[in-house]
């Protein structure tokens, strides 16, 4: 099991960012099954508001390493992850849910969710302590 090192954890950092091409881009290349433009939505959650964009930042990395779109659903104090992204390939997953976690907990929230379509992603979650809540099932009308 990995597990984040905490000389690394201090290291890394979250900045405020911003979504431009490159970043809707990447959002089109993020397997989903999403029944509607999902690029054009996070835009229209970063627009109003709604949602906010971090970039995941290393101190050897002069770029950030990657970034998330977030937003905080107020009824259930949860920080739900919109969409994320890893440059190059990086898998941020172990390095960092854990600043995400403590960037949920001073914006008061009670807890950090996101949904995903792939079994690996859920694989590495399940040992930081993330639990599966609840499956979703979709099927296409024609």
């Amino acid at each position: 099991m990995k597990t984040a090192r905490p000389d690394l954890l201090a290291a890394l950092a979250l900045q405020p960012g911003t979504f431009g091409p490159a970043e809707a881009e990447a959002v089109a290349r993020i397997p989903r099954d999403f029944p509607g433009d999902f690029v054009g939505h996070l835009q229209s959650l970063i627009n109003s508001g709604e949602a906010r964009v971090w970039n995941l930042c290393t101190p050897e990395s002069t770029q950030p390493v990657g970034w998330i779109v977030a937003t905080i659903e107020a009824d259930t104090a949860e920080f739900v992850i919109l969409a994320a992204y890893g440059r190059d390939g990086r898998d941020l997953t172990v390095s960092f849910l854990p600043i995400i976690e403590q960037l949920a907990s001073a914006e008061d929230c009670a807890c950090v969710r996101f949904h995903t379509a792939r079994p690996g992603l859920v694989k590495k979650a399940l040992p930081l302590g993330y639990l599966v809540s609840e499956i979703v099932l979709r099927r296409r009308l024609s």
